[in-house]
């Protein structure tokens, strides 16, 4: 498995409180049954103001510590704010595996102005972008379908939290993402790990429950999806 969202580096934002901790999350992500894991720290500006030359070295560092064969990319959870564009071209932000998709992090009480103005620059630039778990956000929980189905439809990419279908993120969470699963729009599922204990980097509780919701259909979400994205090749 390939875990796409993982906040495992150490004194950075808010997953990973020391190196050994770091380690560990490795460790548990390979025990797992994952083979490559993308560190995507927060990129939140006025919070989380790191730049993609910290993000590098702190994953060389992390390459250099863990004992597992376990590949760690580079990447950042990024909240949508003006100029994004611009500081990618600029290279402090960094995109997934250097590649040409984007994890993006919504608000999680409203949907920010000229949000498809900011996908429409992000694709003509070339950049996918892949939304993070939107099954948590309180303003698309009404209207959940006809919300996603759109952004579907502009061309950007559903990541979903493996501990919102476990029930890790309360009832209203998981009752979300089972019904994102059901109706297909799901584009992959990643761990958003923050530590150990309360948010580790597992996957297989949730794989276990998709393949009962969706039978062989999950293997696009949890292996083949995230290949793609990694690679920088093209969802269908």
């Amino acid at each position: 498995m390939i875990d796409i969202h993982a906040h495992i580096l150490p004194f950075i934002d808010d997953g990973a409180v020391s190196w050994e901790e770091a380690v560990e999350m490795c460790n548990m992500a390979y025990n797992d049954g994952i083979r490559a894991i993308v560190a995507t720290p927060h990129i939140r500006d006025g919070l989380y103001p790191n730049k993609k030359n910290e993000i590098v070295r702190k994953v060389e560092e992390l390459r250099e510590r863990i004992e597992v064969p376990l590949s760690v990319l580079v990447g950042a959870d990024v909240r949508v704010s003006a100029g994004l564009v611009g500081r990618i071209k600029a290279g402090t932000i960094p995109t997934i595996n250097d590649k040409n998709y984007l994890l993006l992090e919504l608000p999680f009480d409203h949907v920010p102005p000229n949000f498809e103005t900011l996908i429409f620059d992000l694709q003509m630039n070339g950049i996918t972008p892949v939304l993070t778990h939107p099954e948590r956000c309180l303003w698309i929980k009404g209207n959940l379908k006809p919300i996603l189905s759109r952004f579907i439809e502009l061309g950007i990419i559903i990541q979903m939290n493996a501990g919102s279908l476990t029930g890790a993120f309360g009832k209203e969470a998981k009752f979300m993402a089972g019904e994102m699963l059901k109706a297909g729009l799901v584009h992959v599922v990643a761990s958003d790990c923050h530590s150990t204990k309360d948010r580790p980097p597992v996957l297989s509780k949730a794989l276990t429950i998709m393949e009962a919701m969706i039978g062989i259909h999950y293997r696009k979400i949890v292996y083949d999806n995230p290949e793609k994205i990694i690679e920088g090749l093209p969802i269908t």
